[in-house]
């Protein structure tokens, strides 16, 4: 989309807004906080924006998400992550090609609800994080994918 940081700020007074879908935008995490006041809002799909964890502050304000993809933004780390701890609501989460790593574990056992996540790590990590997982989430699928799995889904 072309959606810049003043057109964002107008969805604001969308408050019984649902379902956002906005791959691709040039915005400023800081850009977020317009999101925060739609308290309906249960699916964000914010993919491919070049957003980092400063970002993440914002989105962990939108308690009522349900469903959270932040997928390819490559600068959201752990950190990040952290800031999402408090979306006690959410049950999906798409984290593929991040910089997150292993360490966003209790973070991620924080998110009570927590039914699906997919990360961009290895299948001994992944394999871990669903153990660890299973304690605070059961039956939490924790999908996986590699970098260089990703290159020979594209071929």
């Amino acid at each position: 989309t072309m959606i810049t940081a003043r057109g964002l700020s107008r969805l604001r007074s969308l408050t019984a807004l649902k379902r956002l879908e906005l791959d691709v935008l040039s915005i400023k995490g800081t850009d977020l906080a317009c999101l925060v006041p739609m308290v309906h809002l249960e699916s964000l799909d914010i993919g491919r924006t070049a957003l980092a964890n400063n970002a993440m502050k914002n989105l962990g304000k939108v308690t009522s998400l349900v469903r959270l993809k932040v997928a390819k933004n490559a600068d959201i780390t752990d950190e990040g992550v952290f800031y999402l701890a408090n979306l006690r609501n959410l049950q999906e989460l798409s984290l593929r090609e991040t910089g997150v790593t292993k360490k966003c574990l209790p973070s991620l056992q924080k998110m009570i609800h927590l039914k699906s996540v997919e990360l961009s790590l290895s299948p001994a990590e992944v394999a871990q994080i669903a153990q660890s997982l299973r304690k605070t989430n059961p039956g939490c699928q924790v999908q996986g994918q590699t970098p260089k799995m990703q290159e020979e889904i594209f071929r």
